[in-house]
C-alpha cells in the first residue's frame, strides 16, 4: 500500500519517476485529484528539468488533466529525444476537446515521426479531429506503412475515413484527380464511409482503374447502395462493358448490385433487370466441352456436391502439361460423384491415362473408385480400369476390336468417401473420342445454380425452358436449384415434370430434401399437390420435416398440410416437430386447435430423445470410438456454422473447450438442440405481409434489410418493408435429427472428437 496522504508535493513528484507502473498512477491521481493547482509550478519544473521519462510523462499527462499545459511545454514534449516522450505527447493532443492550428501542426509532424508507435498515436490523435485538410498527409503515411505493420496500418486506415466522412473532403480529392495509388487507398477505406460522395467516388475509381471481380464487386456493392438510383444505370453499363467476356466476373457484380440496392430498399432499374436475364441465361448454358461430361450422385451417399475439376498432372511418360479430369478438390476428398461422357462411337483400341488411389496404401483395393466403358444403350460393362494407386498418371490400354463400331460411353466413379487416397483422374484419351474441358465441371456447376437463383428471385420466366432441361439432366445440386426456381415461378406444365421427378428411386434424398422446401404455396396448382402428396408417401422423414416446413411457411400451406395429415397422407408427427408447429401456428393462431387435436395421444417428442440420449451415452465405447474419424464428421457437418481451434462458421456458438462440458451434456447438445437454447442463438420468426413465414438466426440488420442465416449458414435477406410481424422463438437453429443423420459409431466418434478438445474431459470420459 502506498500512503500520499500528507507527503510533499515534492515527494509525490518522486513517486512520478517508480518503475512500478501503479505507483506512478497512485502518484499523479492524487496531485490531480487531491493536491490540484498547488501542483503546477512542481509539475512544470519536472516537465521541463527532469531527465527521467517516467517523471517527464507523469508530469505531461498531470499539467494536461489541470488544464494547464502551455503550448510552448508541448511543442518542447513533441520534439523530446525520447520517443516515448513524443508518443504521449500526441496521446495527450488525441485527448483534447479541441485544436488550433499549432496543435494540428503537431499532431501532422507525429505522422512523420520516424519511430512506428508516435505515428499511430498522430494518427490516432488526427482521427479525433478530423477535417479535410488531412486526408493527403494520411495517404502518404499510408503508401509508407511496411505491410508488417498492421496495427500502425489499422489506425491510419481509421483515421483516414474519419477524414471521409467531413463534408467536402471527397471534393478536394478530385482536382486534380489523385494517382492510382493513392485512390486504391481511399477505394479501401471509403466503403465505411455511408455517403453519396463515397459512392461517386468508389464508381469514379472503378471507371479508372482495373480491380479483381472480388474487390470491385465490393465497391460497386457499396456503390449501389449510396449512390442516387438514377446513378444505378451508369453502373450497370460499368459492370457491363469492363467484365463482359467475364462470366464470374459478371455475377460478382450483379450480385454486388442486387444486394446495394436491396439495403437501401430499392428496386432493380429496368436496365438491372435486362442485365441480370441475360447473365442469368449465360449462367444457365453449358459450354460445349463441359457438357460432354455429366455428374450424377453416388447412390447412398448423403453429399451431393460434385467433385470434379480439371487440373495439370503428371504422368509416368514425362508428360507434366496435361489436363485431367479429377475428384481431388481443395475442399477434401470426401466427396463422391460418377461422372460419364457423352456417347461416342467405340474404336479398335483406347489408350488413357489414369492416376489416383483406392483406399490407404497398406490396405486391398476397395474396389469403389473405378473407370468403366459402358454400352449406351444397354449400359453394359465393355471394359473397366482400377486406379494404379499412384499420384503419377499411368499408361492405360483396352482392346476393343470386339466392340468396336458401338456406342459407348465413358464412366468415372469415386464411391470413396475417405479422407485420403480417395481420389482418381484420368486424361489423356487417344482417339480424342472425348476431351478434357477446359472449365472445371463443378464450376459450370455452380454458374448453373446462380442462373437458376436469379431466375427465381427476380421471375424470369421466359427462362422456365432452360431451368426444365437442367432439372431433367444436371447434378443433383443443380437440379435442386432448378427445381426451387421452377416452384416460385408457378408454371402448372413445367411442376408436373416435378411431381414425375419425385417419384424417380435415383434421385437423391438430399436433393429431395431441399426441392421439398420449395413449395410453399401447393393450394395454388394440382401439380403443386401432387408434388406434396409424392413427397410424403415416398420420401425419408427428413424430407418430409422439410416439405412441412416449406408448407408452413404461408396460410395457405398450413391449410394443406393439416389436410394432409387429416388424411393420413402425412404423418401427424410432423406437427410435433417444432421448427413446423411454431410456423403453422404463426401462419395462423387458429390452427393450434388444429394441431392439438391432430396430435392428441402421439408420443411426445422428448420421450423418444431421451430414450435416444439414454442409448447413445450408454453406448458411448471410448476405446472403440475414432477421434479423427470423429474429425471428419465434425468438418462435415459441424463446421458450417460452428467454430473450433479458430477454423469453422460463426453461424452458432464458438466450440473451444466444448470437450469441458462432459459426455452427458454433449450427448443433449447435438441429440436434443433445443432443450437449452443460449438467448443469443435463438432463432427469429419473421411473419411476411403476403403471408409467408421465414425463420433463422439473426445476423445484422443493414438499412432498410433484416439478415437471417439458416441451419446451413447461408443468408437471407429480408427487406423490412414486407414484414408484418417478427419474433424471437425458443428453438436453435441447429437441426434436431442429426440421431438419425449419424449412425451410433459416428455418433460416438463425433463425440470423442469433441471429448478430446478438453484433456481433462477427455480423461473422465475414458473413466
Amino acid at each position: 500500500p502506498l500512503n500520499l496522504v500528507g507527503l510533499s508535493i515534492e515527494k509525490v513528484i518522486a513517486e512520478l519517476s517508480s518503475p512500478n507502473l501503479t505507483r506512478r498512477m497512485l502518484a499523479m491521481n492524487h496531485l490531480v485529484d487531491n493536491v490540484g493547482r498547488a501542483a503546477l509550478e512542481p509539475a512544470r519544473r519536472a516537465l521541463a528539468t527532469s531527465g527521467d521519462v517516467n517523471t517527464i510523462v507523469c508530469s505531461l499527462w498531470t499539467l494536461h488533466r489541470l488544464n494547464a499545459l502551455d503550448a510552448r511545454s508541448l511543442g518542447a514534449a513533441a520534439k523530446h529525444d525520447n520517443h516515448q516522450v513524443r508518443a504521449h505527447t500526441m496521446r495527450v493532443l488525441s485527448e483534447m476537446a479541441s485544436w488550433n492550428e499549432e496543435h494540428r501542426r503537431l499532431a501532422l509532424a507525429g505522422l512523420a515521426d520516424n519511430n512506428a508507435h508516435v505515428q499511430r498515436a498522430a494518427a490516432d490523435a488526427l482521427a479525433r479531429q478530423p477535417s479535410a485538410e488531412q486526408v493527403t498527409p494520411l495517404l502518404r503515411t499510408s503508401q509508407r506503412v511496411p505491410k508488417s505493420d498492421n496495427h500502425l496500418l489499422h489506425t491510419v486506415r481509421m483515421a483516414l475515413r474519419n477524414q471521409l466522412q467531413v463534408e467536402g473532403a471527397f471534393a478536394k480529392l478530385q482536382n486534380p484527380p489523385v494517382t492510382e495509388n493513392d485512390s486504391r487507398a481511399v477505394a479501401d477505406v471509403a466503403v465505411a464511409v455511408a455517403s453519396e460522395a463515397a459512392g461517386a467516388f468508389l464508381l469514379r475509381h472503378v471507371e479508372r482503374f482495373s480491380e479483381p471481380p472480388e474487390t470491385a464487386g465490393k465497391y460497386l456493392r457499396h456503390v449501389a447502395k449510396h449512390l442516387p438510383v438514377d446513378g444505378a444505370d451508369r453502373l450497370v453499363q460499368l459492370a457491363r462493358s469492363k467484365f463482359a467476356a467475364d462470366v464470374n466476373g459478371q455475377l460478382v457484380m450483379f450480385r454486388s448490385v442486387q444486394e446495394g440496392m436491396a439495403q437501401r430498399g430499392a428496386s432493380l432499374s429496368q436496365p438491372s433487370r435486362a442485365w441480370g436475364e441475360e447473365l442469368a441465361s449465360k449462367l444457365l448454358e453449358a459450354t460445349n466441352d463441359a457438357s460432354e461430361w455429366h455428374n450424377t450422385h453416388t447412390p447412398g451417399m448423403k453429399e451431393t456436391k460434385s467433385p470434379w475439376f480439371t487440373q495439370k498432372r503428371s504422368s509416368a511418360d514425362g508428360n507434366k502439361n496435361a489436363r485431367f479430369l479429377c475428384s481431388l478438390p481443395p475442399g477434401g476428398e470426401h466427396l463422391t460423384g460418377v461422372l460419364r461422357s457423352k456417347a461416342f462411337t467405340v474404336p479398335n483400341q483406347l489408350v488413357f491415362y489414369i492416376a489416383g488411389h483406392d483406399g490407404p496404401p497398406d490396405q486391398p483395393p476397395q474396389g469403389k473408385n473405378i473407370v468403366r466403358l459402358r454400352e449406351a444403350d444397354s449400359e453394359a460393362v465393355l471394359a473397366e480400369q482400377m486406379p494404379p494407386r499412384n499420384d503419377t498418371a499411368q499408361k492405360a490400354e483396352w482392346d476393343l476390336a470386339a466392340h468396336a463400331g458401338k456406342r459407348a460411353f465413358i464412366e468415372v466413379v469415386d464411391g470413396d468417401t475417405g479422407s485420403g487416397y480417395a481420389w482418381l483422374a484420368i486424361g489423356r484419351f487417344a482417339p480424342a473420342v472425348v476431351t478434357i474441358p477446359k472449365i472445371d465441371p463443378a464450376e459450370i456447376a455452380r454458374r448453373q445454380q446462380a442462373g437458376a437463383e436469379i431466375a427465381r428471385t427476380l421471375q424470369f420466366k421466359n427462362l422456365q425452358p432452360e431451368l426444365v432441361e437442367l432439372v431433367a439432366s444436371s447434378d443433383p445440386e443443380t437440379q435442386a436449384a432448378a427445381a426451387r426456381a421452377i416452384a416460385a415461378l408457378h408454371s402448372n406444365d413445367d411442376l408436373a415434370a416435378l411431381a414425375g421427378l419425385f417419384v424417380e428411386p435415383s434421385l437423391p434424398a438430399a436433393t429431395r430434401e431441399r426441392m421439398a422446401n420449395s413449395f410453399r404455396r401447393p393450394g395454388e396448382s394440382q401439380a403443386h399437390r401432387q408434388i406434396v402428396t409424392d413427397v410424403m408417401r415416398t420420401s425419408a422423414r427428413r424430407v418430409q420435416v422439410k416439405c412441412a416446413q416449406g408448407l408452413a411457411s404461408t396460410i395457405q400451406g398450413s391449410e394443406t398440410l393439416l389436410g394432409l395429415v387429416r388424411q393420413r397422407i402425412a404423418p401427424a408427427a410432423l406437427l410435433q416437430e417444432r421448427s413446423v408447429r411454431e410456423k403453422v401456428v404463426a401462419s395462423n393462431p387458429s390452427f393450434e386447435t388444429q394441431v392439438v387435436d391432430l396430435t392428441r395421444g402421439l408420443a411426445a417428442p422428448n420421450q423418444a430423445a431421451e430414450k435416444l440420449l439414454e442409448q447413445r451415452r450408454k453406448g458411448f465405447d471410448h476405446a472403440k470410438a475414432r477421434p479423427t474419424e470423429g474429425a471428419a464428421l465434425y468438418t462435415k457437418n459441424c463446421a458450417v456454422c460452428h467454430q473450433l481451434d479458430g477454423q469453422g462458421g460463426l453461424v452458432g456458438p464458438q466450440l473451444d473447450g466444448i470437450g469441458s462440458r462432459g459426455l452427458e451434456r454433449l450427448c443433449e447438445d447435438v441429440l436434443d438442440p433445443n432443450r437449452s437454447v443460449d438467448h443469443a442463438f435463438r432463432s427469429t420468426l419473421l411473419i411476411l405481409k403476403d403471408g409467408d413465414v421465414i425463420s433463422g438466426l439473426l445476423r445484422r440488420e443493414e438499412g432498410e434489410i433484416i439478415v437471417l442465416a439458416d441451419s446451413t449458414g447461408k443468408e437471407i435477406a429480408v427487406p423490412k418493408q414486407q414484414v408484418a410481424e417478427r419474433r424471437e422463438t425458443d428453438t436453435s437453429l441447429m437441426p434436431d435429427n442429426f440421431g438419425e443423420l449419424l449412425s451410433e459409431q459416428e455418433f460416438s466418434d463425433l463425440m470423442a472428437y469433441l471429448l478430446s478438445k478438453s484433456a481433462s474431459a477427455a480423461s473422465r470420459a475414458a473413466k
